[in-house]
């Protein structure tokens, strides 16, 4: 297993995770789409800023050849282009670029992960803050799409109810990962599916409410 996967699959990243989805598709629910946008890109520059660390890291490196430092800053340039694109105003283009953003993502830890052994102290302090500003991205992107269907949801009666309900849940979910952060790491595990669990309902709840 790669550095990269080690970090995505600790318990500290998986909590990351949780509590960013949560925090996104409550936003979602309050915002107006040009919010729900704004909350995007103001993500976006966070990961570019994530992005630009990693570059230099990478660049400083006596270990890594040359030819692999120009690959590896290529693909980030490519994804620099990506993050600095403005706000998508139709459904298809926005699905375009996050559909872009995340290949690029996914490229450059694959194209980082073949020189992990050449890669020393910074990088990994890099790297770590780019997971982190990567997955709250992520969870950004996927809960602002539904923006562009939910005029049509808030047209039902029952709309703001179940908001209040899906609120109210995602309350009580933040706060027990708020008291799962304060044990011991090795005891976290054990509620790994509790809270993977919990997240998938909030999920579907939410997918449900803006498909009605």
């Amino acid at each position: 297993m790669s550095r990269i996967e080690e970090i995505r699959q600790s318990m500290d990243t998986k909590l990351d995770e949780w509590e960013h989805t949560a925090l996104a598709i409550e936003a979602q629910l309050q915002s107006t789409k040009e919010q729900a946008l704004s909350r995007v890109e103001s993500q976006k520059k966070k990961m570019s800023a994530a992005a630009a660390r990693i570059q230099q890291a990478i660049q400083k490196s006596t270990q890594i050849p040359e030819q692999a430092k120009q690959e590896i800053k290529s693909e980030i340039d490519n994804l620099q282009v990506q993050l600095a694109l403005g706000k998508a105003e139709v459904r298809d283009g926005y699905q375009n670029q996050k559909k872009k953003i995340m290949e690029g993502i996914s490229g450059i830890e694959a194209r980082i992960a073949r020189h992990e052994a050449e890669l020393d102290r910074e990088w990994e302090a890099a790297i770590t803050e780019w997971i982190r500003e990567e997955i709250a991205l992520e969870a950004e992107l996927e809960a602002a799409h539904i923006q562009y269907e939910a005029e049509k949801a808030e047209r039902r009666a029952e709309f703001e109810a179940k908001k209040r309900e899906i609120t109210s849940q995602i309350n009580a979910y933040r706060e027990n990962i708020a008291d799962k952060r304060q044990m011991a790491s090795d005891k976290l595990g054990a509620f790994e599916g509790e809270l993977s669990a919990g997240m998938d309902q909030i999920k579907r709840a939410f997918s449900n409410l803006m498909s009605s």
